[in-house]
């Protein structure tokens, strides 16, 4: 049976280009929530950088609103 992922982990999946996908809502500087997306060629991959946006998130480097 497939891993699901966790509460609060965010979605990770195959794109149609063979490419992995993640994405999760995190806070911006205003406070609103904004989808950031993460690319790589493997499952783990995504996941780790994944992984990485949510801590950078969480240890106070911001997320802009706009690019």
């Amino acid at each position: 049976m497939a891993r699901r992922n966790a509460n609060g982990e965010g979605s990770i999946y195959k794109r149609k280009d063979g490419r992995w996908e993640g994405a999760k809502y995190l806070q911006t500087v205003s406070g609103r929530s904004k989808r950031v997306r993460v690319y790589g060629d493997t499952k783990t991959e995504v996941r780790e950088k994944l992984t990485a946006a949510v801590a950078r998130a969480l240890h106070g480097t911001p997320i802009p609103d706009k690019v």
